[in-house]
C-alpha cells in the first residue's frame, strides 16, 4: 500500500522564503519526505495523515477492545465469528473524538466479542477504517474551492483538470472518497493535476464533472515541518556550528532541529501518550 503524505510543500517553502528561486527544489523536496518521516519517528511511529486500512486483534476478555493506533473513523467493525458489529452496539473512545483509541461494547447490548471459527482468539477482531494522529478530524479536510472541470470517467487515469490557480503539487487530497497524491500542476485556463490515484488504502474511482476537491490540511504539523526543513536547508553548509534564527527559534546542528521538532509536537499534543 502506498501511503503519500508531506506535512509543507515547495509552494509553502518558496512562499515562507519570499523566493521563487528554483535551484534547489530537488534539495528541498528531500528535506520536505525525510522531515515528515523524522516527525513520525519523533512520535515513535505515529503518523498525521489518514490511512485506510484493517487492522486485527485478539478476542478481548471484556468489553473493551483496546486499539494498537490512532483511529479517526470506523468503516466495518467484524466479530471473530465474521459478522458485522452494528455501531449502535459499540461506543468509540474517547466521547469527545478522534483520534480514538478503544472500541467498547455497550452493556445493554446482546453483542459479545467472539473466537474465530477455528476457536481461535488471535487476530479475530478485525476493524476496517481510517487511521491517524489528527485532534479535528471534522474540519481537517478543508475544501479547496476547486472543482472537477471534467469528469474522472476510469480509475487508472493519472491527470484531471480542475479550477486554475487552487491545487499544489504536494498536496494529498480527496475527491469523493478517494484519496490522491499532487505530483504535479500544469497551469491553464484549467490547470492540469498530475496525481497518484487510490493512495494511502483509498480506492480510485470515477468522479462526476464539479465534484469538490478537498485538501488534507493540518497547520500545526506543517508549521513544523516547514520550519525544520528550511533549518536543514540553511545548516548543510555551516561547518564552524554558527547559530541561524528562522521564525525566531535558534538552531546550531541537527541535532538541535530534531531536538526542536519533537518539543514543538510534545507542546501540541502530538506525543505517543498511550
Amino acid at each position: 500500500m502506498a501511503n503519500f503524505a508531506d506535512y509543507t510543500t515547495l509552494t509553502d517553502i518558496h512562499t515562507t522564503r519570499g523566493t521563487t528561486a528554483t535551484g534547489q527544489d530537488t534539495l528541498f523536496t528531500d528535506l520536505i519526505k525525510s522531515t515528515s518521516r523524522d516527525m513520525e519517528v519523533a512520535c515513535g511511529g505515529r503518523w498525521f495523515y489518514p490511512r485506510v486500512e484493517t487492522r486485527y486483534f485478539d478476542t478481548p476478555g471484556g468489553r473493551a477492545l483496546i486499539l494498537d493506533e490512532d483511529l479517526l473513523a470506523v468503516t466495518t467493525l467484524t466479530n471473530g465469528d465474521a459478522t458485522a458489529i452494528a455501531a449502535a452496539d459499540y461506543n468509540l473512545f474517547p466521547y469527545y473524538g478522534p483520534p480514538y483509541y478503544e472500541v467498547r461494547l455497550q452493556s445493554s447490548s446482546s453483542v459479545i466479542w467472539t473466537l474465530d471459527s477455528s476457536g481461535d482468539s488471535e487476530r479475530a477482531i478485525s476493524l476496517l477504517g481510517i487511521w491517524g494522529k489528527v485532534h479535528d478530524y471534522a474540519s481537517i479536510w478543508l475544501d479547496t474551492l476547486a472543482i472537477l472541470a471534467a469528469a474522472i470517467t476510469t480509475t487508472t487515469a493519472t491527470t484531471f483538470t480542475c479550477t486554475t490557480g487552487i491545487v499544489k503539487a504536494g498536496w494529498l487530497i480527496r475527491i469523493d472518497f478517494e484519496y490522491l497524491y499532487v505530483d504535479s500542476v500544469s497551469t491553464g485556463a484549467s490547470d492540469t493535476i498530475t496525481v497518484r490515484r487510490g493512495v494511502n488504502g483509498s480506492t480510485a474511482a470515477t468522479h462526476v464533472i464539479s465534484s469538490l476537491i478537498y485538501r488534507w490540511y493540518f497547520p500545526t504539523v506543517e508549521m513544523i515541518c516547514r520550519t525544520a526543513v528550511q533549518a536543514y536547508e540553511r545548516l548543510k553548509d555551516n561547518p564552524l556550528g554558527d547559530t541561524i534564527r528562522i521564525d525566531g527559534n535558534s538552531f546550531s546542528t541537527p541535532h538541535d532541529v530534531k531536538k526542536w521538532m519533537s518539543l514543538q509536537l510534545a507542546e501540541a499534543g502530538l506525543m505517543r501518550s498511550h
